[in-house]
């Protein structure tokens, strides 16, 4: 089974909304430590704004808020299917 962790995707940080520094380093330390390790980002933030300013590459997994515990659980077992 691959592992998976949850991560806020963006949080205001000086009235620009970006990655937080914080969650920007554990995503790197998770991946360093385990590269097959996959990061489920979640954002209150509308989809199109997180495109728009760039805060997270082309295949990083994000959910929505709000969010139902189903609808999170079929996303990280999606996750957790692919590439099996």
């Amino acid at each position: 089974m691959r592992p998976c962790d949850l991560a806020s995707a963006a949080m205001p940080d000086g009235g620009a909304l970006s990655i937080s520094t914080a969650v920007y380093g554990m995503v790197e330390e998770f991946v360093a430590v385990r590269p097959d390790m996959d990061v489920l980002f979640i954002s209150g933030y509308p989809a199109e704004m997180i495109d728009r300013k760039g805060i997270l590459d082309d295949e990083a997994q994000l959910i929505l808020k709000p969010v139902s515990p189903s609808e999170l659980l079929r996303k990280i077992r999606e996750i957790l299917d692919r590439k099996r």
